[in-house]
C-alpha cells in the first residue's frame, strides 16, 4: 500500500461513526452491578469490538489505497484478536505469488533455526565458550548436530580457550575429559611440525567453469568467487561443495566472511552483496562504487572496500551504512586491510603506494612506497606488522601507534624470490603467544611460500599446481589450512594438520 493518510473528509466520518456506535453500544449496558475493575474490562472489549466492526466496515466500503500500512499495522497489532489476525494472515497468503512464498518461508525458516553460535564474531563467540568447563568443553567438541556444527572446529583452534579453563579447572577430571585434552595436545605439535618440515595433505576440488580469482574461509567453510559470476562455499576439512551463490552479473574478484554464516563479496559491476551461506539468500546489496571492487577487509565493526575508483570506503557493521570514503590515491586500489585494534587501516594501489588511515578521524596518517615501477597487488596489515607485494618483491614494516606519533613504521625484511608476479599475501600466527607471526605469500609463478620474519630466505616453498604452473590469483591460510585458486578452475586445499600427508 502507498504510504498515504486518510483523507480528512473520511476521518471525520469514521471517527463520527465510532463515537455514534460506541454511545449505541454503551448505552445497551448496565455498569451500576458491577465492579470497577470488571466495569473496564466490559468497556475495553466493547471498544475493541466496536472499533473492529468500524474497521470492517472501512476495509469493505473503501478502495485498499485509502488505508496506510501504519493503520493495517496498528489494526493486526492492537485491534484484532487472534482468530481475526489468522483469518487476515490466511487470506493474505492465497493472494501472495510463488516468490513471496519462497520468501516468507526463508524468514521463518532462520527465526525457527538460529545457529547464535556461527552468527557472533569469534571474539565474543570465545568469550561465550569461556564460561563452560573442562567436561563440558570436551562434550561441546564432540557434539555435532544437536547444539552447533561449529562449536568443535572453534574448540580446536582455540588455545587460549583451553587455557583458561584448564586453569580454573577441578583436581579431579574424567579419562575422557583428559583423552581430549591430550588429542588437543598431540594435534597442536602435529600441525607445528608439518610447518616445520612443509607437510601437508593435498585435496582438489572442481566447481568453478573458469578462472577463480578469490577465496577466502572460516573455521568450517571457504568461500571461492571466479569469472563464472559464481560463489561457491565448500566444506573446508573434506573440500565438499556446500553451497553455491548466484547474483553477480559479472566476475567476483573478492570474498570475505563477514562471520560462520555471512559472506561480503564484491564484483566487476561495481556491487557489494551480502549473503546467508546456509540458505543461498543475498541479504543486501550495495551500490556505492563507481567501478569494480577489487578487494574487502572486515572486523567486527567496518568493511572496507576498494575499487579501480580510487577510493576505498568504509561500511559500518551491522547496518551497511556508508560511514566515510578514503581519497588520495590516484589509480586503482587493488587491496585493503583493517589491523586488529580497529583504529587503523590500509590500503595499496597502482600508483605504486600504500597509504595507512586512521579511523577516528578518515585520515591518511602514512605513505609507504614501492622500490620498483610495479604495481601494489596485495597487502596484509595484521599483528602490528604490515606487508606488501609489487612484482616478485615483498617489503614487510612493523606499525607502531604513540599518542606523539600517530604512525610510526620500521623496516624489518624485503625479499624477491618469487619468480612471477605476486598475487596475495597473509600474516597468520600458529598459535596466540607467538611474538612473530608467518608470512605466506603465492603468484603467477605457481608457487606458494612462507617465512618466518626471521630469516630472508623462505621457510618451505609448496607447489600445489605443479602439472602446468598454473597463476595463483588469491590465497587463504589459517594456522592447518592453505587455500589456493588459480586460472585452471580449480580449488586446492593444502591440510597441515593430517598426520598422514603428501611432500
Amino acid at each position: 500500500y502507498p504510504k498515504d493518510k486518510l483523507s480528512t473528509s473520511l476521518q471525520s466520518s469514521i471517527h463520527t461513526q465510532t463515537n455514534e456506535q460506541t454511545r449505541s453500544t454503551h448505552q445497551s449496558v448496565d455498569f451500576s452491578r458491577t465492579s470497577n475493575g470488571t466495569k473496564s474490562r466490559m468497556a475495553s472489549r466493547l471498544t475493541q469490538k466496536t472499533s473492529r466492526s468500524v474497521i470492517s466496515q472501512w476495509t469493505s466500503e473503501s478502495t485498499p489505497n485509502t488505508i496506510s500500512p501504519e493503520q493495517l499495522f496498528y489494526w493486526f497489532t492492537r485491534s484484532w484478536l487472534e482468530t481475526e489476525q489468522n483469518d487476515f494472515l490466511r487470506q493474505l497468503i492465497i493472494k501472495l505469488d510463488e516468490r513471496q512464498h519462497y520468501f516468507i518461508s526463508c524468514v521463518i525458516m532462520q527465526r525457527r533455526y538460529r545457529d547464535f553460535i556461527s552468527l557472533l564474531p569469534g571474539n565474543i563467540t570465545f568469550r561465550i565458550l569461556r564460561y563452560l568447563t573442562l567436561p563440558e568443553l570436551s562434550r561441546s567438541r564432540r557434539v555435532t548436530v544437536s547444539v552447533c556444527k561449529t562449536w568443535k572446529s572453534i574448540i580446536d583452534q582455540e588455545r587460549d580457550l583451553w587455557k583458561s579453563v584448564i586453569k580454573s579447572k577441578s583436581p579431579h577430571t574424567s579419562d575422557k575429559t583428559q583423552t581430549d585434552w591430550d588429542h588437543f595436545q598431540k594435534e597442536r605439535l602435529t600441525i607445528k611440525r608439518n610447518w616445520s618440515m612443509g607437510t601437508a595433505q593435498l585435496t582438489i576440488c572442481e566447481g568453478h567453469t573458469e578462472r577463480v580469482l578469490c577465496v577466502c574461509g572460516n573455521t568450517t567453510h571457504i568461500a571461492t568467487g571466479g569469472l563464472d559470476r559464481k560463489i561457491n562455499i565448500w566444506i573446508l576439512n573434506n573440500g565438499t561443495l556446500y553451497q553455491t551463490l548466484v547474483g553477480h552479473t559479472k566476475g567476483v574478484w573478492s570474498v570475505k566472511f563477514l562471520s560462520s554464516a555471512i559472506l561480503i563479496s564484491g564484483s566487476y559491476e561495481g556491487t557489494i552483496k551480502i549473503w546467508n551461506i546456509n540458505t543461498g539468500i543475498c541479504l543486501r546489496t550495495l551500490i556505492s562504487h563507481k567501478g569494480p571492487v577489487w578487494s574487502l577487509a572486515c572486523s567486527d565493526v567496518f568493511c572496507l572496500s576498494g575499487s579501480q575508483d580510487r577510493t576505498a570506503r568504509l561500511w559500518l557493521l551491522p547496518k551497511c551504512e556508508l560511514h566515510a570514503t578514503l581519497t588520495g590515491h590516484t589509480s586503482s586500489i587493488f587491496g585493503v586491510d583493517l589491523n586488529q585494534e580497529q583504529n587503523l587501516c590500509a590500503t595499496s594501489s597502482a600508483d605504486r603506494t600504500v597509504r595507512i588511515w586512521s579511523l577516528t578521524n578518515n585520515r591518511c596518517v602514512k605513505i609507504l612506497h614501492a622500490s620498483t615501477d610495479d604495481y601494489i597487488m596485495s597487502l596484509t596489515f595484521q599483528y602490528g606488522f604490515i606487508a606488501y607485494a609489487f612484482g616478485v618483491h615483498i617489503i614487510i614494516y612493523r606499525v607502531n601507534v604513540t599518542e606523539l606519533r600517530p604512525c610510526h613504521v620500521q623496516k624489518v625484511m624485503e625479499t624477491q624470490e618469487h619468480r612471477g608476479r605476486i598475487e596475495s599475501v597473509q600474516l597468520l600466527k600458529l598459535n596466540d603467544d607467538d611474538k612473530l607471526p608467518l608470512l605466506v605469500s603465492a603468484g603467477q609463478d605457481g608457487l606458494i611460500k612462507y617465512w618466518d620474519l626471521v630469516n630472508i630466505a623462505s621457510q618451505h616453498t609448496y607447489n600445489a599446481h605443479a602439472e602446468d604452473l598454473s597463476k595463483i590469483n588469491c590465497l587463504y591460510a589459517d594456522r592447518t589450512h592453505i587455500v589456493t585458486v588459480s586460472d585452471d578452475t580449480l580449488v586446492k586445499i593444502l591440510d597441515l594438520s593430517s598426520r598422514t600427508h603428501n611432500n
